[in-house]
């Protein structure tokens, strides 16, 4: 079943610094820039294909899928739930007022 509203995976990825092993700690590990991880970690950007196979740098065990399948069932929540997101990609992507209109009509009933 998949979870109402779920977490952005950077958040659950945020979870795991502390003082010991830092955000700076784990963007050098990875080889990318600390703004690029901190970006990532306060759901400001995404976990792509790429960033999810170099978090195996920094947790050998992680399953790049894992991070892949968090970030599809977010991006899928946001898209097809969120009406504050949908508004927000109608105007980066200059799609007009009455997009919306026949985006929620087609949207099946839960």
């Amino acid at each position: 079943m998949k979870m109402f509203d779920p977490p952005h995976p950077g958040l659950v990825l945020a979870e795991s610094f502390n003082e010991n092993f830092t955000i700076e700690d784990a963007a050098h590990k990875m080889r990318v820039s600390v703004q690029t991880l901190t970006d990532i970690t306060e759901g400001k950007a995404p976990i792509t294909g790429e960033i999810a196979f170099l978090i195996t740098a920094i947790f050998p065990h992680a399953n790049p899928a894992t991070w892949i399948g968090m970030q599809a069932d977010y991006d899928s929540w946001q898209a097809t739930h969120n009406r504050q997101w949908q508004k927000q990609m109608c105007q980066k992507h200059n799609l007009g007022p009455n997009f919306l209109d026949g985006f929620i009509k087609a949207q099946p009933s839960m």
